[in-house]
């Protein structure tokens, strides 16, 4: 048993995200968070890095079509077919924060 930090999202960046995922049709069930984490992931140690030296983290979380499995196992997979669409939807988010 131990301790995992949890993280709160950046509002401006998660909408920033959310909208983008709108605009791509291959997302459809598009959820916000206000914390992220708990359970022990690394992920929430970067966000609270990043934000405490005054840069903006979201979690951001994707489904596969596909029974991953557990995640850090060797059970775990992933539908790689999917990757041009998370592509596409960072591509967006960084144009988005170049205009801003």
């Amino acid at each position: 048993m131990g301790y995992a930090d949890a993280a709160d999202s950046d509002d401006e960046l998660a909408e920033i995200v959310q909208n983008n995922a709108k605009q791509t049709a291959c997302f459809s069930d598009i959820r916000l968070f206000e914390q992220a984490g708990g359970n022990s992931e690394d992920f929430t140690v970067f966000m609270n890095h990043i934000q405490k030296r005054g840069g903006k983290a979201t979690y951001l979380g994707l489904g596969a079509n596909i029974n991953a499995g557990a995640h850090h196992t060797c059970d775990f997979d992933i539908e790689e077919a999917g990757f041009i669409n998370i592509v596409d939807l960072l591509m967006g988010v960084c144009v988005d924060l170049g205009k801003s």
